[in-house]
């Protein structure tokens, strides 16, 4: 009689995991492991060069256009929407949907009042409180100021023959102008006898053309004209 053979080992699992491209494997592939034994590797070939490039295909025929229009609520569209039409086909249509129900009302504002906020804690350097009802304040601050600028430079210092020169200037116009001023007063005054002669009698207790006394100059003087004081002085 023939006896049983001897068991064989324990076969080891394998594992598989892909291998990118790289030494192994230029266009990358899969890695096989065996126990401990030394890994396998299952490699992708490497690609082809593209081939010709094939006769090109009879055109299609031509499109037909596609037409939209608004569709206003009627039997077919309840709420409304867009009607689509290609060519001579069966329009379709994208509806709208229906309106829906009205939300509750929000409620209430609170108003929102606004102080002065001085300098402190708050504000540095003050600024504005707002309150709104009887939540937490919020504050609007004013900015720190701002530093001092630069001084500009000094302007050119005028010298002592100039300030002559225009003192001198300024003396001369006002001389012109008071001798002016005289000569207007003299015509004036020579104007007013002319006028006074001519129409009223020589003397004061002459009543004149009107049956009237002769009137003192009618000419109110000013104070500080004097030369004019002295022309409208009484006869």
């Amino acid at each position: 009689m023939c006896g049983n053979g001897v068991d064989g080992t324990n076969g080891t699992s394998v594992t598989m995991t892909p291998e990118p491209p790289g030494a192994n494997c230029p266009a990358g592939g899969e890695r096989l492991q065996s126990g401990s034994s030394p890994a396998a590797y299952v490699c992708n070939g490497v690609a082809g060069v593209d081939g010709a490039n094939g006769a090109d295909g009879a055109n299609g025929t031509d499109g037909q256009a596609l037409l939209s229009h608004r569709k206003y609520p009627a039997p077919r569209v309840q709420a409304g929407g867009v009607a689509i039409s290609v060519g001579s086909n069966a329009p379709t249509y994208v509806c709208s949907g229906p309106k829906g129900t009205t939300g509750t009302d929000g409620t209430n504002g609170q108003s929102v009042t606004m102080t002065l906020e001085p300098a402190g804690f708050n504000c540095t350097n003050g600024g504005q409180k707002l309150q709104v009802g009887a939540g937490p304040a919020t504050y609007v601050c004013n900015g720190v100021a701002g530093g001092n600028g630069t001084n500009g430079t000094n302007g050119p210092t005028a010298s002592w023959a100039k300030c002559v020169r225009d003192s001198c200037h300024i003396r001369g116009r006002m001389q012109r102008w008071r001798r002016r001023a005289r000569r207007r007063i003299r015509h004036a005054h020579v104007r007013m006898q002319r006028s006074s002669r001519e129409s009223w009698p020589e003397r004061d207790d002459d009543p004149g053309p009107t049956g009237r006394p002769m009137p003192q100059c009618a000419v109110r003087c000013s104070k500080s004209a004097q030369p004019l004081r002295r022309m409208c002085a009484t006869r």
